[in-house]
């Protein structure tokens, strides 16, 4: 048997759970310590959901993407070209600015715009036309 011993946020709110399991069979590891189960071995389990894009607009030569979930080192994709991007300073986990990537925007042509996290979770498309 498994059993949960804590849950916690961590500092980029994340849930993590934390626990002990005693099963005979293999549980899935990546990157563990071991690679054998030794009786009762500790897990820690971090529940992460991908970043969310709720809105694209353009700004002089930026492009300014808003949402949910973006992590510190986000990157702004562009038809799946990644632009130079920086979290805004107000609103960091909210609100991402593409450094002249209106640019590769022409007007009235449409775009997939996607945020990938440093984590590599990836948000679903949003549609952005010009």
């Amino acid at each position: 048997p498994s059993f949960a011993s804590g849950i916690a946020v961590d500092a980029a709110g994340k849930v993590c759970v934390g626990g002990t399991t005693g099963t005979f069979r293999p549980i899935p590891v990546a990157n563990s310590a071991e690679s054998v189960h030794g009786g009762f071995d500790a897990f820690v389990i971090k529940i992460a959901s991908p970043p969310l894009v709720a809105g694209v607009s353009v700004s002089g030569k930026n492009l300014i993407v808003t949402g949910e979930g973006f992590d510190r080192g986000a990157v702004i994709l562009v038809d799946g070209v990644e632009q130079r991007t920086r979290n805004d300073e107000s609103k960091p986990a909210t609100v991402l600015i593409g450094k002249k990537a209106a640019k590769s925007v022409a007007p009235g042509l449409r775009v997939i715009i996607r945020v990938r996290n440093s984590d590599g979770l990836v948000s679903d498309s949003f549609s952005f036309t010009r």
